[in-house]
């Protein structure tokens, strides 16, 4: 076709992205910059990758360059998703992981409590070797001991390994060593070195680098050995590079052999591009915001520098120490909660928000894949931020019925009404607004306080009806169904009305919708303020409908 095509692709939590130029190969042009979006596929995250192609009507041999970024390895890390890893240390060194650090965020909480280790005490096994901080071999490795370390983690199923020793930075031969001897006796287990990781001093550092390392190091592997394959069986002979965490790009078989060096790869991208925007629009310093399906990123960007550090943590925040990294990566904050964060109801009954993920399989509620739990995504459908009639541009119809059923599930665990409640009190039947709207969007019951001795007419979601003599009834009635999910009050009448409910304490701290019959039959031009609010309220919004006029109030 005479063309060149130069992509790149970034497998998030929830989807994938492509973005890609073509260059004709006659002129050298450079043609427009295309995207495509699809939906990742865990645990096959290459099928995702391949879905924006095939979307994207992409010939795969003509892609000559191939750059590819995911968040796979953090949102193992985030997750706990990873494998069960086993350490292998310097005897007199197994408990660095728990030491960590003296220091710690929460100073004056005496209950302070240090992050758990990703691999347990009983996975932590110690051999007989000593390196000095110059390189020196102080205490020659003792391989005899090895067999029965790699017996007792084969019965405990570990999957990886990490071998950190002391100062083997300096000198890493006993550490080569211990690698090529596992190698032969277990060439199943994977294994990763702290020499592979980092060449810096500091053993808490290098230990929990070398372990985060392993712990995803399987997942990372096996997910970049089946896109290799399925881009070579689509006939793909150009260059192929994995964005790394420090911005730049390295080779599919070294991220596969250190996949924490990728641990932050796809925010990481998006950092130096938020960096070229801004150069091109003139604004050197950015504060750039990454909110994905699972976690949520942010980054500074001084003077139109992306800072790059070697110091880099994971899940650290007021109350936890979190967890280093001893690898170059953008400086990037990012904590746990993305569209697909679930919610989740602790056994003090109080209501948290991440880490764990709904991904994108099942995902959030809204997708109707066999979701149950609460997600942030779906939260923002409930309160309207996001179009459920317009859900993912329009690809699928958002579920309502399930996200609902999602929020009273949570609401119960919460000891919070189930059901919201909407009341009307009108002395008519013929009712000037559309009921079942309020039942389609919140999932709640009608109820109408009416004198009027006829029945209703009939409605798509007919409400209960309850009959007053007055307004002393009126306000009565409010007072008692406070405790039933009470969420809206809609009365005839001017603000007035509002006032004497208000004052009698039945409706305090609700939104209160007022819908006063204008005369002459043709409703006037209102505006913004002309409707004058109720005492400690001030006007939300105004509906026109008809002769009818409709105002919600909400509380200053």
């Amino acid at each position: 076709m005479g063309r060149t095509i130069r992509l790149a692709t970034d497998v998030g939590g929830t989807f994938t992205d492509l973005v890609y130029y073509e260059v004709d190969d006659k002129t050298g042009k450079l043609e427009a910059v295309r995207t495509e979006k699809a939906h990742t596929t865990p645990p096959n995250f290459e099928a995702g990758v391949m879905a924006t192609l095939d979307k994207a009507a992409l010939d795969i041999p003509d892609i000559a360059f191939f750059a590819h970024g995911t968040t796979v390895v953090i949102n193992a890390l985030t997750e706990r998703k990873g494998v069960r890893t086993g350490l292998i240390t310097t005897r007199g060194f197994r408990d660095v992981l728990e030491i960590g650090r003296g220091d710690r965020p929460d100073y004056f909480n005496l209950r302070y409590k240090k992050p758990d280790a990703f691999v347990p005490r009983y996975l932590r096994h110690e051999i007989t070797e000593r390196m000095t901080h110059h390189g020196d071999v102080h205490q020659p490795l003792n391989l005899d001991e090895l067999p029965a370390i790699l017996k007792r983690l084969r019965k405990e199923k570990v999957e990886a390994i990490a071998v950190c020793l002391l100062h083997a930075y300096a000198n890493p031969a006993h550490e080569q060593r211990i690698l090529a001897a596992i190698a032969k006796a277990w060439p199943e287990v994977s294994t990763v070195a702290s020499h592979q990781i980092s060449r810096e001093w500091r053993e808490y550092e290098r230990t929990n680098s070398t372990v985060l390392s392993a712990y995803v190091q399987p997942i990372a592997e096996n997910y970049l050995d089946r896109l290799e394959a399925k881009l070579t069986a689509g006939g793909f002979n150009g260059s192929a590079y994995i964005m790394q965490s420090n911005g730049g790009v390295d080779t599919v078989a070294a991220a596969k052999a250190t996949p924490i060096t990728m641990v932050e790869s796809g925010p990481a991208s998006g950092v130096l591009g938020a960096a070229v925007l801004g150069e091109l629009i003139g604004e050197r310093n950015i504060i750039a915001l990454d909110i994905g399906g699972t976690t949520a990123k942010c980054s500074l960007i001084d003077d139109g520098r992306v800072q790059v550090t070697s110091k880099y943590m994971i899940e650290k925040s007021r109350e936890s120490a979190g967890y280093p990294i001893m690898t170059p990566v953008v400086d990037i904050v990012e904590i746990g909660n993305g569209g697909g964060s679930i919610a989740w109801v602790d056994e003090v009954g109080r209501m948290h928000v991440g880490p764990k993920s709904a991904g994108a399989q099942p995902g959030p509620v809204a997708y109707g894949n066999g979701g149950t739990e609460a997600t942030t995504t779906d939260a923002n459908l409930m309160a309207g931020r996001i179009n459920p009639d317009y859900f993912l541009g329009g690809e699928i119809t958002a579920d309502m019925k399930g996200v609902r059923a999602a929020f009273k599930r949570l609401g119960k665990r919460l000891g919070l009404a189930p059901d919201p409640l909407l009341v009307i009190v009108s002395g008519r039947l013929d009712l000037p607004w559309d009921a079942p709207a309020f039942t389609a969007a919140e999932g709640g019951e009608v109820l109408l306080l009416t004198a009027a001795e006829a029945e209703p007419p009939p409605l798509a979601a007919p409400p209960r009806v309850i009959r007053h003599e007055g307004a002393v009834d009126v306000v009565g009635a409010l007072r008692e169904l406070r405790g039933e999910g009470l969420r809206a009050v809609l009365c005839e009448g001017g603000p007035g009305l509002h006032g004497e409910l208000q004052g009698a304490g039945a409706i305090d701290d609700l939104f209160l919708t007022v819908a006063p019959k204008l005369a002459g039959g043709e409703a006037p031009r209102i505006v913004e303020g002309e409707l004058p609010a109720p005492v400690d309220l001030e006007l939300s919004w105004l509906l026109q409908e008809g002769d009818e006029l409709f105002a919600r109030y909400r509380r200053r």
